[in-house]
């Protein structure tokens, strides 16, 4: 129909990319205020705020078996976080432009 299902309001400023999940329950955002949300695309609330890049975060995939949803960001780091959790299972700091 075309009609807005529903908005994702929380972050502090804008919205650069979103990935849904394998199974489509969840959306993650990655957002100029440094910070990933994964949303629960059913009800809309949050499941985590992840926190740990230091500058925008431009881009956000989850992996093929959807357990774990890589970040990129102006850090020059990409970040793995474990999706059940929102804890950062590494952080790839190796790159010499943003990623």
């Amino acid at each position: 129909s075309g009609d807005v299902v529903t908005s994702l309001v929380r972050h502090k400023a804008g919205v650069n990319a979103i990935a849904w999940s394998v199974d489509s329950v969840q959306v993650a955002s990655a957002s100029d205020d440094c910070s990933l949300i994964v949303w629960n695309a059913l009800n809309g609330g949050v499941c985590h705020t992840l926190r740990g890049h230091s500058h925008y975060v431009f881009c956000v995939a989850y992996s093929p078996l959807g357990n774990i949803i890589a970040s990129g960001s102006f850090d020059e780091t990409i970040r793995l976080w474990e999706t059940r959790t929102g804890l950062t299972l590494r952080t790839l700091p190796a790159h010499s432009e943003p990623v």
